[in-house]
């Protein structure tokens, strides 16, 4: 029996299950606030001190700080890339 499944099956399953658990715990979701959606902006095209470029840099300063004390922190760098690593194309920890 074939247990492997696409990533986007993998996430599917992921978002459904949130859903399913925000829905469990009575939150609801207004027509007003899903009408607006985020556009993803290129961080290539922002200049160096651009709020989200200085609000990325201290996210990544916080999940490096984070895996420093503790290595295993799910909010951590190291997890994240470990993470990465097991779901995108090659599982090399160092590539990722």
């Amino acid at each position: 029996m074939d247990t492997t499944i696409s990533r986007r099956d993998a996430s599917r399953l992921m978002i459904g299950g949130a859903l399913a658990a925000f829905g469990a715990a009575g939150v609801r979701f207004s027509a007003e606030a899903s009408a607006e959606i985020p556009v993803r902006r290129d961080l290539a095209t922002l200049s160096d001190d651009h709020r989200i470029m200085r609000t990325f840099r201290a996210g990544v300063a916080e999940m490096r700080a984070r895996s420093d004390k503790n290595p295993l922190d799910p909010l951590g760098w190291h997890m994240y890339g470990a993470a990465h690593s097991i779901f995108c194309a090659t599982n090399a920890f160092r590539m990722q």
